[in-house]
C-alpha cells in the first residue's frame, strides 16, 4: 500500500544538515580553507563568504539544488510520534518514506540557492559551557 501524504507548517523550519561538514564538496574544502586563518587575518568578504558557505553546507539538497527535508528525517519524525500512542514498533516495522519534496513560496524568498542563502538564514550565538 503506498500514500502520498502531504505536511504544512506554521513555523519556519530550522534545519541543519550536519553531513556538511564531513563532505569534500568544493563548498566545504573553501570553507576550511577560510577557517583555517587566524581570525585577525580574515577579511571582511572573508567572513561574508564564511556565512554563505556556512548556510550552503548546511542545507539538505536534492539533486537539482533544491531544498529538501531528508526522508530519514521524516521517518524519524513520524515514528518518534507513534511511540507516544505506543505504536513505534509497528511503524519501525513497517514505514518506508520513499522520496521527499519541499515547497516553499519562491516568489518571497527566491528560486535560487543563493536568492535562499540570502532571504532565509538564521543565525545566533551559541554559548558553550566551560
Amino acid at each position: 500500500m503506498e500514500f502520498k501524504v502531504e505536511i504544512k507548517g506554521q513555523t519556519p523550519i530550522i534545519m541543519h544538515n550536519g553531513d556538511g561538514l564531513y563532505q569534500r564538496t568544493d563548498a566545504a574544502i573553501e570553507k576550511a580553507a577560510i577557517t583555517s586563518k587566524r581570525g585577525s587575518n580574515r577579511t571582511e568578504s572573508d567572513e561574508s563568504r564564511l556565512q554563505e558557505l556556512e548556510c550552503l553546507t548546511s542545507l539538505w539538497l536534492t539533486g537539482e539544488n533544491r531544498p529538501t527535508i531528508p526522508s530519514s528525517a521524516i521517518r524519524a519524525c513520524i515514528e518518534t510520534a507513534a511511540k507516544k500512542q505506543k505504536q513505534g514498533g509497528q511503524v519501525r516495522e513497517g514505514l518506508i518514506v520513499l522520496e521527499t519534496s519541499f515547497t516553499y513560496d519562491a516568489d518571497k524568498y527566491g528560486a535560487t540557492l543563493k536568492d535562499l542563502m540570502q532571504t532565509t538564514q538564521y543565525t545566533t550565538g551559541v554559548k558553550f559551557p566551560g
